[in-house]
């Protein structure tokens, strides 16, 4: 029910109390005095009326305007499926050149800048909600949600460099990589309806392939992978920060509130959390405390034992090897492998190759220094009741010192469908 129209209802009860109570042609002191008070309520409620109103209005304004960006998320969504500057899918013309006339207007810039993956400060910046209450100067008084998922890639799409865009503050300075993949990305991400967890169904599978060619009439073999269906529950991980209404309509400011204070650190949250969960609610259960992954242990040196673990994943786990989680610190040990002055991964002057027997790594700060896990991602899965979610609003005594309160927040479960895939492997002891 709407705020206004409790209030209302009440107000036409006190209006019509004070209509019998000074009908009265000869009103007794008693009844002057009770008339007295019923107007002063009358008064205070037609104000709260007044407030009451406007907040209802601006909630109203705020559906309309999470409708529109529903529709517009979902415009976005649409997939890109000719070039419209050349003569064919390809951007061609005439089935060879290149409009190069056509690719130097300005409105080919915008519609190739359009295809770039965006930023969650970009999605919320361009929000017709965030446009909605940024035009009323976020005095309304009246907060707001922002769901931003899918900023990195889809779900399920490969990491490439095309998703981490470039980024320079100087044109005289080669740009750089604005962020690095992290143990977020790898995972499949699978958005779900539910609300307290999720059933799925865990394999374990047979180091005997009994599949066989059969002749006619004759039995087939039996391949057993055991399944176990296991709950995930949907846990949600959040933090906050106060930002000044100036700060909320400073696009600068608030992009580096949304993306560096709240986002990134989110994410480093999560990270941590998919590598080393206890599964104790509220905690996820990560990779490391999932029972059946494999182990491996050092053997000869870094990279030999790394070799072993991606023939673990293969050979132990049915999988094959998409990334290598593991410390900065270790990673660094292994970039600056050399031999006669030659580095393996590449010369200080360059970037090197970020991947170890062909498998790509991922330096993060959350996995235990020494030791690496080699896996097969595919067979984890992000349950995803809410993405990465922005919320506004009021907290305590914001109002009087022009304050808001945004709340970064997603809800979340992790399945590892294939434990075996995965090998946390000793890199360093001796």
């Amino acid at each position: 029910m709407p705020l206004a129209t409790d209030i209302g209802n009440r107000l036409a009860a006190l209006r019509e109390d004070f209509v019998k109570a000074t009908a009265n042609e000869k009103p007794t002191g008693e009844d002057l005095e009770k008339a007295h008070s019923m107007n002063a309520d009358l008064t205070k409620l037609e104000g709260e009326y007044k407030k009451a109103r406007q907040l209802d209005d601006a909630a109203e304004q705020t559906k309309a305007a999470i409708e529109a960006e529903k529709q517009r998320v979902e415009e976005d969504s649409k997939v890109v499926t000719a070039v419209p500057f050349g003569g064919n899918g390809n951007g061609s013309k005439d089935g060879g050149s290149f409009d190069t006339k056509a690719m130097q207007s300005d409105a080919f810039h915008k519609w190739l800048a359009s295809l770039q993956p965006k930023q969650a400060s970009d999605r919320f910046i361009e929000s017709e909600v965030y446009k909605q209450h940024a035009k009323k100067g976020h005095h309304q008084g009246v907060s707001y949600t922002i769901e931003v998922p899918g900023t990195v890639k889809a779900a399920g799409d490969p990491i490439m460099s095309s998703h981490f865009g470039p980024r320079t503050t100087d044109s005289t300075v080669p740009p750089h990589y604005a962020s690095m993949p992290t143990v977020y990305d790898l995972f499949r991400i699978v958005p779900v309806s539910a609300t307290s967890s999720v059933r799925y169904y865990q394999a374990t599978m047979p180091l005997a392939n009994n599949a066989a060619f059969i002749a006619e009439g004759a039995l087939k073999p039996e391949v057993q992978p055991r399944w176990a269906p296991v709950d995930a529950p949907i846990e949600t991980i959040a933090e906050w920060t106060a930002v000044t209404l100036q700060a909320l309509d400073d696009v600068p400011q608030l992009r580096a509130v949304l993306e560096d204070d709240l986002r990134r650190l989110l994410l480093l949250k999560i990270d941590e959390k998919l590598l080393a969960g206890s599964g104790t609610p509220p905690e996820i259960r990560g990779i490391l405390n999932t029972v059946g992954i494999q182990t491996q242990a050092f053997t000869t040196d870094m990279l030999t034992t790394l070799a072993n673990a991606v023939t673990k994943v293969v050979t132990g786990g049915a999988g094959y090897p998409t990334a290598i989680v593991m410390n900065p610190a270790d990673w660094q040990t292994v970039r600056l492998t050399s031999t006669n002055g030659i580095y393996f991964f590449g010369g200080p002057t360059e970037a090197g190759q970020m991947r170890v027997w062909g498998v790509p790594v991922v330096p993060s700060i959350n996995q235990a220094a020494g030791f690496a896990i080699v896996g097969d991602f595919n067979y984890g899965t992000i349950f995803e009741r809410w993405g990465v979610t922005f919320i506004v609003g009021l907290k305590n005594d914001d109002l009087i010192k022009n304050l808001q309160t945004i709340v970064c927040e997603a809800r979340l479960a992790l399945a590892i469908r294939r434990p075996a895939a995965f090998v946390n492997a000793d890199i360093v002891t001796p």
